[in-house]
C-alpha cells in the first residue's frame, strides 16, 4: 500500500508543476477476466525532458494481479536537421514479474527521417534486484518509433524496444506499443493502447506480457 501511495504522489505531483496530457482509465489483463483494474499515465515535457509515468494496478478475487508502476525520463541533444543524441533513465516496479526494483539508464544517436518517424540505438545499464538477489546487466538498445496524424483529431503511435544482454544475447527484452488516440474534445481525447513485454528470462512462468487500456486523456 505504501508504494501504491508514493507511485501516486510522483504522478500527481508534475500536475502542479506544468502542463501535459493524464490519461485515466481501465485495462484489460491478457488471459484475465471478471477483473478491476486500474491505470494512470502522464506524459508530459519540460525544457526538452520528456517525462513518461504509468501505474497499473488490479485485484481479481481479492487477489492482486497487476501492479507496477515506471518513471521515465528522456532528453534529446540535437546535433542537426536528422541526427541528435538520446539520453535515458527509467525506474521502475513490477511486483507480478517479482521485481521489487529495476532500472535503466543509457544513450545513444537518434536518426530522425521525418518529424514523426526515427531510428536509435545505444548503451543501457541494467539494474534489478529480484527477492535476494541483484543483477548489473550491459545491453544494447534499439528503438523503432513513428506516428501518424490522420483527419487532425486521430493519431497514431507506434513503438518498438529491442534490448539484448550484451554477454548473452539469448537474454533480451522486447517490448512494444501501439496507440489510436482521438480528440473528442478541446482538452478531452479517447486513447485505445496496447501495449506488449516479452522478457526471455523471467523470473516467473509467464514471460509475455499483454496489455489492452482504454482511457480517456486530459490536456492540464
Amino acid at each position: 500500500m505504501t508504494k501504491t501511495f508514493l507511485t501516486l504522489l510522483i504522478l500527481l505531483f508534475p500536475l502542479q508543476v506544468f502542463a501535459g496530457d493524464l490519461d485515466v482509465g481501465l485495462f484489460a489483463k491478457s488471459g484475465i477476466t471478471d477483473s478491476q483494474l486500474l491505470y494512470f499515465g502522464i506524459d508530459t515535457e519540460i525544457k526538452k525532458i520528456s517525462l513518461i509515468s504509468k501505474f497499473n494496478y488490479g485485484k481479481q478475487n481479492s487477489l492482486k494481479i497487476e501492479n507496477n508502476a515506471f518513471l521515465r525520463l528522456g532528453y534529446d541533444s540535437k546535433l542537426s536537421e536528422k541526427w541528435s543524441l538520446w539520453f535515458f533513465d527509467q525506474i521502475e516496479y513490477n511486483k507480478l514479474r517479482k521485481i521489487d526494483f529495476e532500472n535503466f539508464f543509457g544513450g545513444g544517436p537518434k536518426y530522425s527521417f521525418c518529424k514523426n518517424f526515427s531510428i536509435s540505438a545505444g548503451y543501457l545499464q541494467h539494474h534489478q534486484r529480484i527477492e535476494y538477489d541483484t543483477l548489473n546487466i550491459n545491453r544494447f538498445s534499439f528503438r523503432l518509433k513513428d506516428k501518424v496524424k490522420l483527419f487532425r483529431v486521430v493519431a497514431f503511435t507506434g513503438i518498438i524496444f529491442y534490448q539484448p544482454n550484451l554477454k548473452d544475447f539469448d537474454d533480451y527484452i522486447f517490448t512494444g506499443e501501439a496507440s489510436i488516440k482521438q480528440k473528442i474534445a478541446a482538452r478531452l481525447s479517447l486513447k485505445l493502447l496496447l501495449t506488449d513485454q516479452y522478457r526471455s528470462r523471467s523470473e516467473t512462468d509467464e514471460k509475455n506480457d499483454l496489455s489492452l487500456i482504454l482511457s480517456l486523456g486530459i490536456k492540464i
